[in-house]
């Protein structure tokens, strides 16, 4: 989640430095249930335009979108491809967690289910084994 995070944040300073405007750098903002998950950068001189404050504000959750994205999509495959030993070790998380996002639960279903909707109709507490790199993806796109 943290190199979500990071990707987000670069992308901001960079279209600032692109665009010629200065920002201040991300100041954390903690909460109790995600430490360090949220940060706040403040303009500290004007964007030119209207669409470069739209570039600025719009390529942070942009970029940290497809970051997430990838990390869900790799950690899926990484999953298909855990031994047997190594699923004993396999973290997991309940359907019930996968189904705060229809997005991410969707595409869980469809890789490790085949696409038919049984993984999530499965009880909610029914544990789903995962790679953390899916998990990561899941919690940034939730996030």
């Amino acid at each position: 989640i943290g190199i979500t995070q990071l990707s987000h944040e670069v992308a901001h300073f960079a279209v600032a430095k692109k665009e010629g405007f200065k920002i201040t750098p991300p100041t954390v903002l903690p909460l109790l249930s995600l430490p360090y998950m949220s940060f706040q950068n403040r303009i500290k001189t004007s964007p030119k335009n209207l669409p470069t404050l739209f570039n600025f504000a719009f390529i942070g959750p942009a970029v940290g979108m497809v970051t997430s994205f990838i990390f869900l999509i790799t950690g899926l495959q990484m999953t298909l491809e855990l031994t047997p030993e190594q699923v004993q070790y396999a973290a997991s998380v309940p359907v019930g967690f996968l189904q705060l996002s229809s997005l991410g639960a969707n595409i869980v279903d469809y890789v490790l289910g085949g696409g038919d909707g049984l993984l999530l109709q499965q009880d909610p507490t029914t544990p789903v084994l995962l790679h953390p790199f899916a998990i990561a993806g899941l919690a940034g796109i939730m996030i």
